[in-house]
């Protein structure tokens, strides 16, 4: 049941995240106005709203959290000196 709403909580957030970054698009580059623009803000503040439903503490609130890039993931398995300074790894 974990795993499922797990699985749940991640369709729709990538649902949110992936569509409000949309329609800001939509409203910025095509000139579609304020309204889709807006509607994209609410769709993004709802996916941080769903991602702080994860069942563990453990779990990145961020979903991307967990993809990072080589750099990010090596900033962060190193600690903040890594992240601050990666010339010096």
């Amino acid at each position: 049941m974990i795993v499922a709403r797990s699985v749940a909580l991640f369709v729709v957030a990538a649902l949110f995240e992936i569509g409000g970054a949309w329609l800001v698009w939509q409203g910025i580059r095509e000139h579609k106005g304020w309204i889709w623009i807006g509607a994209g803000v609410i769709a993004l503040g709802l996916y941080g709203v769903v991602a702080t439903f994860q069942s563990d503490a453990n779990e990145p609130r961020g979903f991307g959290e967990s993809e990072g890039s080589g750099t990010g993931t090596r900033g962060s398995v190193r600690g903040l000196r890594g992240a601050v300074s990666l010339g010096s790894l």
